[in-house]
């Protein structure tokens, strides 16, 4: 049976731009192709931890989603959410799974930086996507 990564790789293969398309060469690159690439990133890496390969989903987050979410920058492009924050937000919730609590808080630390140098809210709850961030200060 087909693993739910190599599936998802095989999808982002084929996405607009990428090389070995099928459609490189009829449907050009768009800005939402970092974004779209990224949100199928992070459905693997939820796979990986629901497998509890963390080794795994650490690294693709790092190696592979991190680096779309920084092209892509935060947005909503096809209504991903993905995202700088989407992104911090899989992390913590990784390490929170994997149990490595300590790590968990720290990267939720940094998920509200992000959300403080952002400026995401104008009031302490702010709908990001399907999300609800309470950016309240202390």
């Amino acid at each position: 049976m087909t693993s739910i990564r190599s599936s998802i790789r095989s999808r982002i293969t084929c996405l607009p731009g990428r090389r070995g398309s099928p459609t490189t060469s009829a449907v050009p690159a768009t800005p939402a192709s970092p974004a779209i690439e990224g949100a199928l990133e992070l459905v693997a890496v939820v796979s990986d931890a629901q497998r509890r390969n963390w080794r795994e989903a650490r690294r693709c987050l790092e190696q592979l989603a991190l680096p779309l979410a920084r092209n892509a920058g935060e947005g909503n492009v096809q209504w991903t959410v993905f995202g700088p924050t989407n992104v911090a937000l899989h992390a913590m919730s990784i390490e929170m799974l994997a149990g490595e609590a300590t790590e968990g808080l720290r990267v939720a630390d940094q998920v509200d930086a992000l959300a403080e140098r952002l400026q995401l809210a104008d009031g302490p709850l702010r709908a990001v996507g399907p999300y609800a961030v309470d950016v309240r200060q202390g």
